[in-house]
């Protein structure tokens, strides 16, 4: 069954621009990874320094295994110095689709 992540995060006070650089430049990876259906980055439109990331899996086991990867391996480790606050998340199963 298909899963919706949800990756939410704030940047920290004048690093707003650094966080969008490292998802613009991480984004490819998230797409290339086996069971990715599509990424989207936002930001809000009432505060610029909170973005989510929405991904789209194939099943949980594809997003279990990003996330083992983003851990060790893939890890972003330049993004957690510019965040405020740990990053929240969750993840969602597909019940319907139009």
């Amino acid at each position: 069954m298909p899963v919706v992540s949800l990756f939410e995060l704030q940047a920290a006070e004048g690093r707003a621009d650094d966080v969008r650089a490292i998802l613009e430049r991480i984004v490819a990876d998230t797409k290339a990874f086996r069971g990715n259906r599509g990424v989207t980055v936002t930001v809000d439109a009432a505060d610029q320094r909170r973005f989510v990331v929405v991904a789209e899996w194939d099943e949980v086991a594809d997003h279990e295994a990003y996330l083992a990867w983003r851990a060790g391996a893939g890890a972003v480790d330049d993004l957690g110095p510019l965040m405020d606050g740990a990053p929240g998340g969750a993840r969602l199963l597909v019940l319907h689709r139009p």
